[in-house]
């Protein structure tokens, strides 16, 4: 993920956030003081965020069967890499 603060340096990582994630994985992170990298990073965040979908809780229980089992089948194979 990226991390943008305050338009004036930029933080890039191949990392999940979560303490199982750091303790099983090598992972790289980068940070630059660099307001124009800052501004890229936040206009391809931007982007990214125009092109998502907001999922709620409702919608995450409403999920076809088929999704349910597509998830499920990821998760397990996600834990084999």
């Amino acid at each position: 993920g990226s991390d943008v603060l305050i338009g004036k340096a930029g933080s890039n990582t191949a990392a999940k956030r979560h303490n199982r994630s750091f303790g099983l994985n090598d992972e790289v992170n980068i940070a630059v003081m660099d307001p124009e990298l800052a501004m890229q990073l936040n206009a391809i965040f931007e982007i990214d965020l125009a092109h998502s979908k907001q999922i709620t809780l409702t919608d995450w229980h409403r999920r076809t069967a088929a999704d349910r089992v597509l998830g499920a089948v990821s998760s397990v194979l996600q834990r084999q890499q």
